[in-house]
């Protein structure tokens, strides 16, 4: 055990740092305010370390700005550095070198936490903490604190970077109500709250803190795949990276996931979790060699999803028809290849805000008489359908 402080001489802490890193399988850190990138971020970054790092969010900006942005630069680059934002209430010091030790302490991620301040904590290596029974510790808190943590995603920089460098950043208080009034994150309870919340709610602020964590991730992977060092010779260089994602994700998913009639995500997962960006390369590699499309994902890339963008632009929606949603439809694969789709005539067309509402096609039915509801099945599923024409068809040549 060792007592870490900054001195005359120098940090401490930064000394320490520069020795665990080499030693450590990878890097968790909880940690309130982070205003510095050239410390820790910068160590595991260029050690290869994967890092997890949770920070405060509120109305006083605990992360700058260039920390928002070198996590999501650096992203798209690799999986394995993580930024996370709990809500209000969130003050811990506590980085851990797995495999190498822990630090507690007062020091935040900054130059002045880690330089001039007068900062003190305790150091433990693996072995003390193995030897007093300390890790299920520590494994017990990060898991609690990711439970009420939400990722960071493009959104949430762009809001916590305008709260930084707006007009608002000049008055605190200001800042403060108007953060409060349209905050994106809900506010936390204190740990020793007596607020109970429904199951229901903990389910949906669950989903929603996966939501945005699988979206952002989607968003890294697009971004990557999109650099020609990634792209396969049959797809274009200029295809747009979210589609990117998800044809390389489908192709995956089907070509190297699937086992006969089994689907081992599981184990995979279990394999993959603690260096996910050795397996995301391993993956890139794959795909960047394929020397054909496996599953019709150039159709999907250069001519599907072009069509799909066209029937979902706002001049189309405001007068789409049930042919045309009959026809985005088909360049769905989520709908399955034996999906009916009902269509109520109270919802029908769909609404754009700001549009005046159609009224719904008739069909030949008397004005008297509306449609209840419905059912619209793509020709290409019918028995009429020609079946050679499986490339025509996304329901067809998308099918497990």
């Amino acid at each position: 055990m060792e007592f870490i402080r900054n001195t005359a001489r120098g940090s401490q802490l930064d000394t320490l740092n520069r020795a665990a890193i080499p030693g450590a399988t990878s890097v968790e850190a909880a940690v309130a305010y982070v205003t510095d990138t050239t410390t820790l971020l910068e160590s595991c970054w260029k050690a290869e370390k994967p890092l997890t790092l949770y920070a405060r969010y509120d109305h006083t900006g605990p992360v700058a700005p260039q920390v928002l942005e070198w996590f999501l630069s650096h992203r798209k680059e690799s999986v394995n550095c993580e930024l996370y934002l709990v809500p209000d209430g969130f003050h811990p010091k506590l980085i851990w070198w797995k495999g190498a030790g822990a630090y507690v302490g007062s020091a935040n991620l900054s130059m002045s936490a880690w330089g001039g301040n007068v900062e003190a904590g305790l150091y433990l290596s693996e072995d003390e903490l193995s030897d007093h029974d300390l890790v299920s510790d520590v494994e017990t808190f990060f898991s609690e604190v990711r439970e009420i943590a939400h990722p960071l995603t493009k959104e949430l920089a762009e809001e916590l970077i305008e709260l930084a460098t707006g007009e608002h950043a000049q008055a605190l208080e200001k800042a403060r109500k108007k953060f409060e009034a349209t905050r994106k994150l809900p506010r936390r309870p204190s740990l020793i709250s007596v607020t109970k919340r429904s199951a229901k709610l903990k389910r949906k602020e669950a989903f929603l803190r996966e939501w945005a964590d699988t979206l952002q991730t989607l968003r890294d992977i697009g971004h990557r795949l999109a650099k020609p060092a990634n792209l396969p010779r049959w797809l274009p260089e200029d295809a747009p990276p979210g589609v990117l994602a998800d044809q390389f994700l489908h192709a995956f998913y089907y070509n190297r996931v699937r086992d006969g009639v089994s689907y081992p995500f599981r184990e995979m997962f279990q394999t993959n979790k603690d260096n996910r960006e050795a397996a995301l390369q391993d993956a890139f590699e794959w795909w960047r060699n394929l020397p054909a499309a496996p599953s019709n994902e150039d159709l999907h890339v250069t001519r599907w999803a072009a069509r799909a963008r066209e029937l979902l632009a706002r001049e189309s929606l405001r007068v789409m028809s049930v042919e045309a949603f009959q026809e985005l439809c088909l360049l769905v694969h989520g709908l399955g290849p034996t999906g009916v789709v009902a269509v109520s005539s109270d919802s029908w067309p769909p609404t754009v805000p700001g549009a005046p509402r159609q009224q719904p096609e008739r069909h030949g039915l008397p004005s008297s008489q509306p449609p209840q509801h419905q059912r619209v099945r793509a020709p290409i599923l019918t028995p009429s359908a020609p079946v050679n024409r499986c490339r025509e068809s996304p329901r067809l040549a998308l099918r497990p």
